[in-house]
């Protein structure tokens, strides 16, 4: 089973971020139950899928109108649609070796700024873009990292995606799992979920090594 996660994660600064770690950890922690193989992939910004700032661009651009960009100095990593479908499939075989969590290898890197000048030329627009700064939104970064604390990248390579070395906690996943309702109300499962957000510490990044 591979589950599909953000590099967000890494750190986990925003909300997105928070429930994608969460989710990782759920995943490992399903894993070492036994049965299926599970593994979380680490996606990037993937070019002109839907609802991304690069189909975004490419749809103001095509219109002639201003590119909303949140901070033209923002750096983000981007793969291909073809790149991450390749990691969807390779992360199956990452997961039967006993893999956790893995992330694409040599992503290309590009701030939003470049990105959408790009995008602007590529639509056979002259000059430089007209741009509508909107602002970083709360939880957002000015980097993204692949990898979070007590993470590392591992030496082996499978068609573009690398295994994350470091030890995944399960704690936060016990934590959760200890307290659902069997047959709770959505509004008390919703609680246990949102307590869980916000407790410091229990979805923490990884500190130790391992795998």
């Amino acid at each position: 089973v591979v589950v599909a996660s953000t590099d967000k994660a890494a750190l986990g600064a925003g909300v997105y971020g928070r429930t994608k770690r969460f989710m990782e950890q759920l995943t490992a922690f399903a894993a070492r139950q036994g049965g299926a193989r599970r593994l979380a992939v680490r996606f990037v910004n993937v070019l002109g899928s839907a609802g991304s700032a690069s189909e975004l661009f490419v749809r103001q651009a095509r219109a002639g109108v201003p590119l909303t960009v949140t901070d033209a100095g923002m750096v983000r990593y981007w793969i291909t649609i073809g790149h991450a479908a390749s990691l969807a499939a390779h992360g199956a075989l990452l997961a039967a070796d006993g893999v956790l969590l893995a992330i694409p290898t040599e992503p290309v890197t590009l701030t939003v700024g470049e990105l959408a000048e790009r995008i602007w030329r590529q639509a056979g627009r002259a000059g430089m873009p007209a741009v509508e700064l909107v602002g970083i939104r709360p939880g957002e970064t000015v980097s993204e990292v692949l990898t979070g604390p007590g993470e590392e990248l591992g030496d082996e390579r499978h068609q573009g995606i690398a295994p994350v070395i470091g030890e995944i906690p399960g704690t936060g996943a016990a934590w959760v799992l200890e307290r659902l309702p069997k047959r709770g109300a959505r509004e008390e499962m919703r609680a246990v979920w949102l307590e869980a957000m916000r407790r410091p510490g229990l979805l923490s990044p990884a500190a130790t090594g391992g795998r």
